[in-house]
């Protein structure tokens, strides 16, 4: 049987500068709820996994998208053995929260974030597997990707959201992928592709305008080449709104994407 009190998957690491005050909050928070810190990677999906297979009605993920992901995953390997699947509680507590943004959370309020996981209000959204892992939210594969795997924790914690775009000048220095990128038959040629469940991608900023995180169509972006004119285009075209008439780029949507490459190339997902 399930507990009284809604579990509560914190990763202190999220926002590790922060993460004594943090935690104080998640303390106080009424009702109480069980907090359960996370001790690694992996470690938010096997506690994940462990409260639904409990039979836990509601389960929090407290930290960035990065923890929302694994949660999700801890919940999908439970039902996969034919648990039931929980409702998922979103408490943004990482550097770009994106997820949360999208679904319209008060992403700098954790006690509003709160009453909304207690007051039940629900949302059905998509969930997409990529290799095996599941995307809620945003993935990408090439340039993107390969930013965000190399960009530590010690960076984020000293640069925030900058520490992106500095690894992002460092990962343009070297040659691009080629990327064959295939949705719902349909193939094309790139450098770079971004994936979208819904219109935030990286933050605030909209790449996908139309994307609905619950249509059943997963929004695909490519980006065709990647020099450094290429790459300012897109930024720019990325800042001013005008990003879907920037002539570098594709976009398109469908049920089933694949994308193959001739090299291993870094991919993301959340």
């Amino acid at each position: 049987m399930h507990s009284a009190t809604i579990p509560l998957i914190h990763n202190p690491a999220a926002r590790s500068q922060k993460s004594a005050r943090l935690g104080r909050l998640l303390a106080q928070l009424e009702p109480a709820p069980r907090i359960l810190v996370t001790d690694g990677q992996g470690s938010a999906r096997q506690l994940a996994a462990e409260c639904a297979r409990k039979g836990e009605a509601t389960i929090v993920a407290a930290g960035g998208d990065g923890t929302l992901n694994e949660v999700v995953a801890g919940l999908l390997d439970a039902a996969a053995e034919g648990h039931a699947m929980p409702r998922f509680g979103v408490m943004p507590l990482g550097t770009m929260n994106v997820f949360a943004l999208e679904l319209g959370l008060p992403v700098r309020n954790v006690r509003q974030c709160w009453d909304t996981i207690v007051g039940g209000t629900v949302r059905e959204v998509d969930v997409w597997i990529a290799n095996g892992g599941p995307m809620i939210q945003l993935g990408g594969v090439g340039l993107d990707a390969t930013v965000v795997a190399e960009t530590t924790w010690d960076l984020k914690r000293r640069m925030g959201a900058f520490s992106y775009v500095i690894n992002a000048a460092r990962v343009l220095a070297r040659p691009a992928p080629k990327l064959t990128i295939t949705v719902d038959g349909t193939s094309i040629e790139g450098a770079m592709v971004l994936f979208g469940n819904g219109m935030r991608y990286g933050g605030p900023i909209k790449v996908f305008g139309n994307a609905k995180p619950d249509d059943g169509l997963l929004d695909v972006m490519v980006l065709r080449q990647q020099s450094a004119g290429d790459v300012l285009g897109f930024v720019a075209a990325l800042a001013t709104g005008n990003l879907e008439n920037f002539p570098g780029v594709w976009f398109g949507h469908g049920k089933h994407v694949t994308v193959t490459s001739p090299r291993p190339v870094a991919i993301e997902l959340d």
